[in-house]
């Protein structure tokens, strides 16, 4: 095991202390909250969005247990709905956990995904994952009103790129319909773009994360159009938010932790506070934002799961409106 952060053991001996509320073993002592190793199931390929910023927290969660591992098992395959099921069907004992990501709300309601968020116990979230529209660098449009304008001088013709199913799929209808144009969305598969797409031509833009287009952008291969968001990024101060042309629309990429229903409350306690401890951490957080280019956002059980409900609503709202 890796060296462990002494400065975060006044918060690991609370966290320690906690006991199932299930009973007792035969000798009538309560069992302590972690007794052995935890595992974190990314659902989505390593070297992603959700992956990269997921190895960095686990690495730091386990500098935090001081007497047990945490490690990171990656189970992909089907828009992440196998590493989630795997999860869902894991024993509730708080030592099976999902990294997840609120889009499987939106394959609940267009892709009829058979669960969601409410089928887990949500934990805590830890970060926020930006989303940047981007086009090739050698490309026609400048600006994301010149991508408008094409697509209103030429309806159907402008190749957008979307995995079918997913949030970047709602993002780009709604685009059609908040600014009145017509694009040909083309399927590009999993839950994520890639760049091969762009780069060969075969979709003239996409959205996806800053984390996975930085490296294209600074290198000239990728354009930025602008940022899909409330505000504009950090991780790209320059690029405008598209809000300010009049793209209202924003689904937040937030990052966090179910559990199987049914998890010990105490379990649930015990990682949530390890995760508070670590996204308090100054290192944590530099090596987190520099690395993923993801924001540290951390949000309790409560916020957390309301953010989800918020979420769930929007997308519903959305996708009605678009029928």
């Amino acid at each position: 095991m890796n060296r462990k952060i002494v400065a975060l053991l006044p918060a690991l001996l609370i966290s320690a202390g906690a006991v199932f509320a299930n009973g007792t073993d035969e000798k009538g002592i309560a069992p302590v909250y972690p007794e052995r190793d935890i595992q974190f199931v990314v659902p989505f390929p390593v070297g992603g969005s959700t992956g990269t910023p997921a190895q960095i927290l686990a690495r730091y969660l386990d500098e935090y247990f001081i007497d047990v591992d945490v490690v990171i098992g990656d189970i992909t395959g089907a828009g992440g709905s196998v590493g989630a099921r795997h999860v869902l069907n894991s024993r509730p004992d708080g030592y099976t956990l999902l990294i997840a990501v609120p889009g499987f709300s939106v394959q609940n309601v267009l892709a009829g995904l058979d669960f969601s968020f409410r089928d887990f116990e949500q934990v805590a979230a830890y970060g926020s994952a930006d989303q940047v529209l981007v086009v090739r660098g050698d490309s026609e449009y400048e600006t994301f009103m010149d991508l408008i304008d094409a697509a209103k001088a030429d309806p159907g013709k402008l190749n957008f790129g979307a995995p079918i199913g997913t949030s970047l799929q709602l993002a780009v209808l709604s685009m059609e319909a908040e600014m009145g144009v017509d694009f040909n969305i083309v399927d590009i598969g999993g839950v994520s773009v890639k760049p091969p797409e762009l780069l060969s031509g075969r979709v003239e833009a996409y959205i996806d994360s800053i984390t996975k287009s930085k490296s294209f952008i600074e290198s000239g291969d990728f354009r930025v159009l602008g940022i899909w968001g409330p505000r504009r990024s950090v991780f790209l101060p320059d690029a405008p938010a598209l809000n300010e042309f009049g793209f209202e629309t924003t689904l937040e990429e937030v990052q966090g932790v179910w559990a199987p229903e049914g998890t010990p409350r105490e379990a649930i306690d015990a990682i949530a506070e390890a995760i508070a401890a670590v996204t308090s951490n100054p290192e944590f957080v530099a090596e987190f934002e520099g690395t993923a280019s993801t924001t540290v956002r951390f949000r309790d059980t409560e916020s957390y799961t309301k953010f989800l409900e918020e979420y769930e609503a929007t997308v519903i709202e959305k996708a009605n409106m678009l029928q």
